[in-house]
């Protein structure tokens, strides 16, 4: 990148995609706003965050055609004509001190989650879907909601039913099922990055950077770095194979299984496997259109079998709830720099040097564009530091392959960025959740289950109750789990969609129980609040943004099942119980 790196066209051609990229995520999602009701920040605000995607992924395609075309120079670099190469491999050093570092933050954190036993983050969710499944035999999908494919369900309930012979808890269980998958997730980084063709300093930064930010504070299998990294890794998989018949094989199993866990993944390995298919085809022969149509055939065997079900609930997903305004703040301005310039570049790059018509690297780095692209919706949605983070991982292991011929210093400045951009995210994460974990560490109760559980108990009698609204004390839980007397519903608090259709079912789950557990010291009905402080302000430049669309308030049609056709009969603690009358 040095001979032409600051030449005028070049300079413009990086001014414009700048500008054309800011357009694209900040400004242009205003004028495709939706209009369905939900609880979203950026319904309110009339912001369409899919057209950001779909813009900003245009514009990167567009710089990798300028680049690819030699229309936008690529200058020469600092390494030999042999540039994709496979340079040297990490040591298995990396790969055990990573796993160590999972396994002990983790273990750590868990200990004193479970310890403390209060309902914490994804931890607490998926604990009390096991246990609809398994102490009231409910299914997934069907009788509870379960916004994640079926592995996520029943990888935990593995661990639980070869452990419960040894009475090891269903919490207990349900961590160590995490601490495997999050072990098995550093050894996908760790193949992942050994494929890319970068220098051996390059693969060492972005393997420590990535397994530093994939230590989840909270504690749930759907932000497990399995998840995040699983297409890639898949996707390297598929082009390293020399055997079509195994080519084949790796796109029909890994779509199929990439399915079971989230649905995204499996779209964007399956783009990625098409469009391997296709290429493969125009540069040895159409034979290996057969990848593509085997990765198809995975995901009609998956469709197949799941149930349709498992598509009603996730279609209920698909309207946008706690959809954020996507603001340029600097975790997302460095996520779309990886993606609109860094990326196509590494792609082009590639492309410009291959060494031969079949250029195994070439094709990776092209199948893991595309994946990155099927994951850039997602990324951009609910575009917290964490979504960014793991739906974003193939965009920031492009860049570090983008970079391998920087000069020096440049490197240096993009590890940094990227460093810091990771901290920001952990710290996020633990300035978020910081009153739990310090409730946990200090064996503090958790204000909501200071209950007297007997005396609700006996009021309830020989009858159910349900907790409508969005806390879940776990211990009440346990103890009316253990009576008899507790109801669980299709939602779990505030996980679910919320809008119209998912309410009506929260008062259908109300109305099946004839008493209902109701805070008393917290607001019922919400809406989502666009943010217009001062420390947003800043990056916006001073502007404020509106309520374009008329809000949805979340609860509205509970709390008026509730004091239509309910009546209190007792408060405890923090809790008031109400009666159904009619």
């Amino acid at each position: 990148m040095k001979s032409d790196g600051h030449s005028p066209r070049l300079v413009a051609f990086w001014i414009v995609v700048a500008i054309a990229a800011f357009y694209s995520a900040f400004v242009l999602p205003f004028y495709f706003p939706l209009h369905e009701p939900v609880f979203s920040a950026a319904y309110n605000a009339g912001e369409n965050t899919r057209i950001a995607a779909i813009a900003v992924a245009a514009i990167s395609i567009f710089v990798l055609a300028a680049f690819a075309s030699g229309w936008a120079p690529i200058g020469k670099g600092r390494l030999s004509s042999n540039a994709n190469a496979a340079p040297p491999q990490l040591s298995a050093t990396f790969l055990w001190w990573g796993i160590a570092l999972i396994v002990v933050c983790t273990a750590a954190l868990g200990y004193l989650i479970l310890h403390h036993g209060a309902y914490y983050a994804e931890e607490g969710f998926f604990v009390t879907q096991l246990r609809a499944g398994l102490v009231f035999h409910r299914v997934p999908y069907r009788d509870f909601d379960f916004p994640y494919g079926p592995a996520l369900y029943f990888w935990p309930l593995l661990f639980i039913r070869l452990l419960a012979p040894l009475g090891i808890s269903m919490p207990t269980a349900y961590l160590l099922s995490l601490i495997v998958m999050e072990s098995a997730g550093v050894a996908l980084i760790f193949y992942t990055v050994n494929a890319l063709p970068m220098r051996y300093p390059l693969k060492a930064a972005a393997f420590t950077l990535i397994t530093f930010c994939a230590f989840d504070t909270l504690l749930g299998l759907n932000y497990a770095i399995l998840r995040c990294i699983a297409p890639f890794a898949a996707v390297v998989l598929l082009t390293r194979q020399t055997s079509l018949l195994r080519a084949m094989a790796v796109a029909c199993l890994g779509e199929g299984l990439l399915l079971t866990i989230s649905p995204e993944l499996g779209i964007a390995f399956g783009a990625a496997a098409v469009f391997y298919g296709v290429y493969r085809k125009f540069i040895t022969n159409s034979t290996w259109l057969a990848v593509s149509l085997a990765a198809i055939l995975g995901a009609l065997i998956f469709a197949a079998c799941i149930g349709r079900d498992y598509f009603a609930s996730l279609s209920q997903y698909a309207h946008g709830r706690d959809n954020l305004i996507l603001e340029p703040q600097p975790f997302v301005l460095v996520l779309i720099v990886a993606v609109a310039a860094l990326a196509p570049f590494a792609v082009a790059d590639a492309w410009k040097r291959r060494t031969d018509a079949v250029d195994s690297n070439v094709a990776m780095l092209i199948a893991l564009y595309i994946a990155m692209l099927g994951m850039l919706p997602v990324a951009l949605a609910q575009c917290d530091p964490v979504h960014a983070f793991v739906n974003g991982i193939g965009a920031y292991l492009l860049s570090f392959v983008a970079i391998r011929r920087a000069s020096l210093q440049r490197q240096r400045i993009w590890v940094v960025v990227v460093a810091l951009t990771f901290m920001a995210t952990q710290f996020q994460q633990f300035h978020a959740w910081r009153h739990e974990i310090v409730r946990a560490i200090t064996n503090t109760p958790e204000p909501y289950d200071d209950p007297d559980v007997t005396a609700i108990s006996a009021a309830i009698g020989q009858n159910k109750v349900t907790f409508p609204w969005n806390r879940l004390p776990m211990q009440m839980i346990d103890h009316l789990t253990q009576t008899g007397q507790y109801l669980p519903g299709y939602f779990v608090g505030y996980h679910g969609e919320c809008n119209a259709t998912s309410e009506v079912r929260r008062i259908a789950d109300m109305r099946a129980a004839k008493f209902a557990l109701v805070p008393n010291n917290q607001a019922l009905v919400y809406t989502e609040e666009i943010d217009n402080s001062g420390e947003k302000l800043w990056l916006r430049l001073g502007y404020r943004y509106k309520q374009r669309e008329p809000p949805f308030y979340e609860y509205a049609m509970l709390m008026h099942e509730l004091t239509t056709n309910w009546k209190p009969v007792g408060t405890f603690g923090m809790y008031t119980l109400y009666q159904k009358v009619r």
